[in-house]
């Protein structure tokens, strides 16, 4: 297939994947059929078909996008950047990727609820969380390293924690209009790094 062609075919898989994104957050991924899909994008069953043979297959491709996001935002990390600094940047991440648009919060959040009773979009999910957990283990050993975070619990542990405070306050954006995306954010940072600063040798 010559380069324009698939470029175009890589361009216009995006576009649909960011259509079927908005009409998961209005509808609801669970109530969303493949044929709602066609009518609201205007493309035959065919056509959406050749790019994505089931909604299985949109939740893996927005998966992987937003695996290729992360993995591109902690490889600019400095090894040598502050933990505080790498949550910061982490952080200004997290708010351009889930707050310039409510629908990828809103899908993200229906996605977590169907990955309960969805074996192939739970393993989906398993294999994101580790791959982002291995990531953020690497920033907090080598802060640990420099004595800068607490070394009372793993690496792992505080990792663990970490996402699942974050992945609480991207939830609570989408049920709540009134958080400020960048308060919460900054508030986020500040709380991690008083709860993991090593106050042993800040004494």
């Amino acid at each position: 297939m010559p380069k324009v062609t698939l470029e175009h075919f890589a361009q216009r898989k995006q576009q649909i994947l960011q259509d079927c994104i908005v009409c998961f957050s209005r509808k609801g991924f669970h109530q969303t059929s493949m044929r709602d899909l066609c009518e609201a994008l205007n493309i035959s069953a065919g056509g959406l078909y050749r790019y994505f043979g089931s909604k299985e297959e949109i939740i893996h491709a927005m998966v992987e996008e937003d695996h290729t996001q992360w993995l591109s935002a902690f490889s600019t990390l400095s090894p040598d950047l502050s933990f505080r600094d790498s949550l910061v940047a982490l952080a200004a991440m997290a708010e351009q990727i889930y707050t310039t648009s409510r629908e990828i919060n809103s899908v993200w959040l229906q996605i977590h609820a169907e990955s309960a009773s969805n074996p192939t979009v739970q393993k989906l999910i398993e294999q994101h969380y580790r791959s982002f957990s291995k990531m953020l283990e690497q920033v907090i050993k080598r802060a640990q390293a420099r004595r800068e975070l607490t070394s009372h619990f793993s690496a792992a542990v505080l990792a663990s924690f970490i996402i699942s405070a974050f992945d609480g306050l991207m939830m609570r954006m989408v049920v709540d209009s009134t958080v400020s995306s960048k308060k919460l954010s900054r508030d986020f940072v500040n709380i991690i790094t008083q709860l993991t600063d090593n106050r042993e040798d800040a004494a």
